[in-house]
Order: structure tokens, then sequence, then C-alpha cells
């Protein structure tokens, strides 16, 4: 996850904030500068952030997704058609397994 993602859905912090955080040297993790505005981030990591409007030192947790998508490639035959319900014609859903349902 990108650090900037992270203040956005954690602390509310506007991606130009984020950015002039970072340009006035005021974001470390685990004491060192961010300097990028691509910074990655994994959990556990010492976030500091010394500002005024903003004095944030803790260990980060990444929330999880509530869902992770899976993305499945099926080549579908002539006759079935893309639809949950379809009381003409046959349908993918009934080709796939139960998982992708």
């Amino acid at each position: 996850m990108l650090l900037r993602e992270y203040l956005q859905s954690v602390y509310a912090i506007s991606r130009r904030k984020f950015t002039d955080l970072v340009d006035q040297g005021q974001i470390s993790l685990d004491g060192k500068l961010v300097n990028s505005y691509k910074q990655l981030i994994t959990n556990n990591e010492q976030l500091t952030i010394k500002s005024e409007q903003y004095k944030i030192n803790e260990k980060m947790q990444i929330p999880q997704k509530e869902s992770d998508s899976v993305i499945v490639l099926f080549n579908k035959p002539m006759g079935y058609v893309v639809s949950k319900s379809d009381p003409h014609n046959q349908t993918i859903y009934e080709l796939l397994p139960k998982e992708f349902l």
C-alpha cells in the first residue's frame, strides 16, 4: 500500500497536504525521512509526522480490505451468455465452480 493511501484512509490527509508534508521533510518511517510521493509501506513500520496540524507517532496497521477480488479468465463457449440468470439461455455460471458464484 502507498503511504499516501494509508494517510488518506486513516487520517483523512489530503493528497496536497501529503505532498506538502513530504516536501517539508516532516514524515519519517522507521526513523528514515520519506522523500518519495510513492513510498510503499508495510505493517508495523513506525510512522512519525511532525507538523503543527498532525502529530503522529505510531506503528502502522494497514487496514484489510473487506474482500479481495479474484479475476478469472474464462473462454466462454458459444451458446452461453454472461448473465446471472437468463430464462432462455444457458449462462456461464452453470459452468463455473461454486466458489466463483
